[in-house]
């Protein structure tokens, strides 16, 4: 069966307008229409744009909830495309503001009526990668206690962080075992810097972070990103039509991994697009993993291409 006619429901993308960067509806519309692959339905994933101008800083992200429903107004009209985009959205809120998050969620779960789905706090704090939040913030008890609050509204968590930092989200994730939660771009394998140089070390302690966390029930896993330097897997590529397939291969190794931890059923492949564009097109990302998850069998990938997603975000 030709990997373009499997169903897909991306779990992972973002519209944005960042200096002269866009990245909006038409542009997305025209990146799966031109990809040739049936998506079906999106998530929209916070991404710190369309805050609102004024106000209370903790309230801002409450623009980017209105913006995102928006988009998924269109995507339901049918008026661009086939494809529900935005047809679950993940905000974002201050957890650092402890059980004060509460007025926050409640405003979101306001603006984003019958799509909102749940909260991503990018934890990631890496000194050779990228730092994006304080050191340990989900050690900090008020950190702990607004992601406690994510059960009281029945929303989700998205976690994106680096892999040396997954045995704290292990200690969150046991905090709320009720709190469905899904681990961002494959755990973030670090493989620049002086990981680069103990590769092995770091897969290891990746897989074992990985299937401590498997064994949490509630813990999904996207599968995906491969792209994003923190992985190292692109530095060497050499240019022309062979990349995509010796890129595919560097993939399919950690794809199995990952599958073979979670399972099917817990595992979603994911564009991570527009951020993936800045070195594949939106039909190349796709043909990656599906040339990646080529050992699987039909069923298996429909399940990870669409069903875990759809189940998840409950689409």
């Amino acid at each position: 069966m030709n990997g373009q006619k499997i169903p897909i429901v991306d779990p992972h993308h973002h519209l944005w307008v960042h200096g002269k960067e866009r990245f909006l509806c038409d542009e997305l519309y025209g990146d799966i229409e031109a990809s040739g692959y049936d998506v079906q339905a999106t998530v929209f994933i916070e991404c710190t744009s369309m805050y609102h101008p004024r106000g209370p800083e903790e309230f801002r992200p409450v623009g980017e909830m209105e913006f995102a429903n928006g988009c998924g107004a269109l995507g339901e009209s049918g008026v661009l495309g086939p494809t529900r985009i935005c047809s679950a959205i993940i905000g974002y809120a201050d957890l650092a503001l402890g059980e004060r998050v509460k007025g926050v969620l409640e405003k979101l779960c306001a603006a984003g009526g019958e799509r909102i789905r749940g909260i991503r706090y990018i934890t990631s704090h890496e000194p050779e990668v990228k730092i994006q939040a304080p050191k340990d913030i989900m050690l900090d008890p008020k950190f702990q206690q607004g992601f406690a609050c994510l059960k009281e509204f029945g929303l989700r968590f998205d976690a994106w962080q680096y892999h040396p930092q997954l045995p704290q989200l292990l200690k969150l994730v046991r905090m709320a075992p009720e709190t469905p939660v899904v681990i961002n771009h494959a755990g973030g394998l670090v493989g620049m810097g002086s990981f680069a140089g103990r590769r092995e070390e770091s897969i290891a302690a990746w897989r074992r972070s990985l299937t401590e966390l498997a064994a949490e029930p509630n813990v999904f896993l996207k599968v995906g990103a491969f792209s994003m330097p923190v992985f190292a897997l692109t530095p060497d590529m050499p240019k022309g039509p062979e990349h995509l397939a010796i890129f595919a291969e560097r993939v399919r190794p950690l794809v199995e991994t990952c599958v073979e931890i979670f399972g099917v059923r817990r595992c979603m492949f994911e564009s991570n697009f527009p951020v993936s564009r800045e070195t594949y097109t939106y039909k190349e990302t796709w043909d990656v993993l599906m040339s990646a998850a080529r050992n699987f069998s039909l069923s298996e990938k429909q399940q990870m291409f669409a069903e875990t997603a759809r189940q998840f975000y409950a689409i």
